[in-house]
């Protein structure tokens, strides 16, 4: 009823004829408004609803996330005090063994290619695999300036000398 006058007054400044306030258009007008009014309530209402449970979802979630993370460094601490004792006792064991010059390679130490132990070298069978052999007939061994099988070495000092 209000829209209504307002807007009566609004057409009489430019000179235009009132809309009715009584009567079926009237009446018609009327509920469409309250139509409108509640169903934008509702909707809002809905809306706000919607929300709501979407926040107190979210701030449920991250209560457990929180929770669970709690529980893990609990577990976590307890773990570390657990096994407190035994890194003190490694540690003293440690400086003792340091302390009294006592380690695990004793037995290699001051011994030449003690690294070297833990490399397993290649056994030749010689008798599976034969001795390596040069051919000393071949033509090409026969007239080489060098010995057979010492390759890169000078030995223009022979031919020199004389």
């Amino acid at each position: 009823k209000r829209a209504r006058e307002k807007e009566n007054a609004a057409r009489a400044k430019k000179g235009e004829d009132p809309l009715d306030m009584e009567g079926n258009e009237f009446d018609q007008e009327v509920l469409r408004e309250c139509e409108r009014t509640t169903s934008a309530a509702t909707e809002h209402s809905s809306y706000t609803n919607s929300v709501l449970e979407a926040n107190l979802k979210r701030q449920e979630q991250m209560a457990k996330e929180a929770k669970m993370k709690r529980r893990e460094e609990e577990t976590e601490k307890k773990q570390f005090e657990r096994n407190r004792d035994k890194r003190a006792a490694g540690w003293q064991t440690f400086m003792n063994n340091v302390e009294s010059k006592k380690f695990k390679a004793q037995h290699l130490m001051g011994k030449v290619g003690a690294a070297d132990t833990h490399h397993k070298r290649e056994q030749r069978d010689a008798t599976v695999h034969g001795k390596a052999e040069i051919d000393r007939e071949d033509r090409k061994v026969l007239l080489s300036d060098t010995q057979a099988g010492a390759v890169g070495v000078d030995r223009d000092y022979r031919k020199k000398w004389r």
